[in-house]
């Protein structure tokens, strides 16, 4: 790289203009390669592209101009596209200098983002520390687009450091110009507060409503679809976590609907792409002074995964069958294990973060799968699933695995706890600390296992601590207080129905199906058959009212079993027909005529 040619004006555009086309096919490839030749293939045309670009930075009669363009675009490639990260400080430091001395102030910038990525991947707080830096530098430019990646970027650093500081940076969003990158900034603070359980639920759909309004005005679902593409998902996040029953079916619906629509546009293309959609999975939007708002987000295939998961989960929590959920996990499942055939043997960054990503989806999805198998009280089913889970997170990262690590020790408690084992149970309970999302949970059902007055104080302070539009797990924890405390004046039935409906209210908190598995490991507590009926038939009320037709169905199963041993025939025969009616509807669901 340091030996200098000379070449005539008319050789250098020549060549720019070829490493551009060299690159840009090598970049479509990435996401194809399958095969040692395929990778051979993409390789070639990298070196070839990048010796290209290497060549004309070193051309002693290259315009300053042209160069430092040039120096930005190599740099770029090499940090996208390898893992030479000393060559890419090394470009940028020179490249920020030259630019400077040009007062090419738009492009000194885009660097600066470059440079701030660059420096995130070994050391996060001196990542932290330039991107303020800049900040500060360039306070003129803040309608540069590239000034909004840069505030990505310290909202993203400031996180590691302290989460109010971060979340203050986020609400200056909303005050930003309307258009693409003031959507995508605020839609990926909401997705940044639903990862850490914080914020108001219900702001968070008027935001959304608003962001959507926008949308629509600039057409952006065409122009740029990854905006709209996240505004739904995260809609249906919001939604999800609100438990409401009808916005989560409107918001699945949204995102199913979107799916088809790109994949009905890409229905005649050789390699199926969506419209305005780049192959990396990047976000590129240009502004004025030719600055940009250049992100990396989902590549078409990653988005997809995410998209069914997403629905799955959807289906598993309100609207549509258990085994449409389970199957929608296994797809997800399916299409993660289909791309995972990536040789290893890249070091190229890209390849290798394509990799964790389609690793993580594929652990998530063994998860909720185990939790849905839990549910069913398949036993045997969840524990494969779940064992799955351990194998394949121990190929994460140790940072991407720790993400996963208290949700999968929640799901390990649950399915020892609807089997039977409550030692083992409290046991992954307690692994989850207090500081973590999904304490409230485990305190709850540590709580219904040992209601002393050490875990009872505990669950009192996180019910304080919880936000309002927790009111049903908030409810089931003043039931589980209120069981414990009021003990004394209760029979033994009051007590039993008073845990059932504390386990219901406070498992829906996670999943709607854990109130309906905690119903049949309860019900076998009861002392006579007579109260596990009327038990079972509060359940199947609760099922079929809440149109949870194949848990109505696999709650009547067990109370059909209750009555035949009472020998009460008309009860038996009202209920044949309601289950008749039942199976009938879950029949339809199934075939997807509804």
């Amino acid at each position: 790289m340091n030996s200098t040619t000379e070449l005539s004006h008319e050789s250098r555009d020549l060549l720019i203009y070829s490493a551009h086309e060299i690159l840009w096919t090598a970049s479509s490839l990435a996401s194809q390669v399958q095969t040692p030749a395929q990778l051979q293939q993409y390789r070639h045309l990298l070196t070839v592209g990048i010796t290209s670009l290497e060549t004309v930075v070193n051309d002693r009669n290259c315009p300053q101009i042209t160069r430092c363009y040039t120096m930005y675009i190599l740099a770029q490639v090499l940090y996208c596209e390898t893992a030479c990260l000393d060559r890419v400080e090394a470009l940028l430091s020179k490249g920020i200098g030259m630019a400077t001395q040009s007062a090419l102030w738009d492009l000194v910038l885009q660097m600066e983002c470059l440079n701030v990525r660059v420096l995130s991947s070994t050391n996060r707080k001196a990542a932290l520390y330039h991107c303020s830096k800049c900040l500060d530098k360039f306070a003129t430019m803040q309608g540069n687009y590239s000034y909004y990646t840069l505030q990505m970027y310290q909202f993203d650093l400031t996180l590691d450091v302290s989460r109010p500081q971060a979340f203050a940076i986020s609400a200056q969003w909303q005050g930003l110009p309307d258009g693409p990158p003031k959507s995508f900034l605020v839609l990926y603070g909401l997705v940044k507060a639903l990862d850490l359980n914080l914020g108001q639920t219900e702001a968070q759909m008027e935001v959304l409503e608003q962001l959507r309004n926008v949308e629509q005005a600039a057409n952006l679902a065409y122009y740029v679809p990854q905006v709209t593409m996240l505004r739904l998902m995260v809609t249906l996040m919001v939604a999800l976590q609100r438990d409401h029953f009808q916005p989560v079916k409107d918001a699945s619906d949204a995102l199913e609907q979107f799916l088809a629509h790109l994949n009905a546009q890409a229905a005649n293309k050789p390699d199926k792409s969506w419209d305005n959609w780049y192959v990396d999975g990047s976000i590129k939007l240009t502004g004025g002074q030719g600055s940009t708002f250049n992100i990396q987000w989902l590549t078409q295939q990653q988005c997809v995964q995410l998209a069914y998961l997403l629905i799955g989960l959807a289906r598993l929590r309100h609207y549509k069958t258990k085994p449409a959920a389970r199957e929608l996990l296994k797809t997800c499942i399916s299409l993660t294990e289909r791309s995972s055939a990536v040789p290893q043997a890249s070091s190229f960054s890209h390849v290798s973060d394509a990799l964790t990503h389609q690793l993580k989806l594929q652990c998530t999805a063994q998860l909720y799968l185990a939790l849905v198998e839990f549910c069913s009280l398949a036993f045997k089913k969840g524990r494969r699933a779940l064992d799955r889970f351990v194998a394949l997170s121990a190929k994460l990262p140790e940072k991407d695995a720790e993400e996963l690590q208290s949700f999968s020790w929640l799901v390990a408690g649950v399915g020892a706890h609807a089997g039977g084992r409550p030692e083992a149970a409290r046991q992954y309970y307690e692994r989850i600390s207090p500081q973590n999302g999904i304490y409230w949970a485990a305190i709850g059902n540590i709580c219904c296992l040992d209601p002393s007055e050490q875990n009872l104080a505990l669950l009192k302070q996180t019910l304080e601590n919880m936000p309002p539009e927790h009111h049903v797990v908030k409810h089931a924890m003043g039931e589980i207080i209120q069981l414990a405390q009021n003990k004394a004046d209760q029979t033994l039935l009051q007590r039993q129905e008073s845990m059932q409906r504390a386990w219901r209210a406070l498992n829906m908190g996670m999943t709607q199906q854990l109130s309906y598995v905690c119903s049949l490991v309860c019900v076998d507590r009861f002392d006579t058959i007579a109260e596990k009926t009327a038990a079972m038939e509060s359940s199947l009320q609760a099922a079929v009212a809440a149109s949870d037709c194949v848990w109505a169905y696999v709650v009547g199963l067990k109370n059909e079993e209750l009555l035949h041993q009472l020998g009460q025939q008309d009860k038996l025969d009202g209920l044949h027909r309601n289950m008749d009616k039942v199976k009938g509807y879950v029949s339809m669901l199934i075939e997807g005529k509804y």
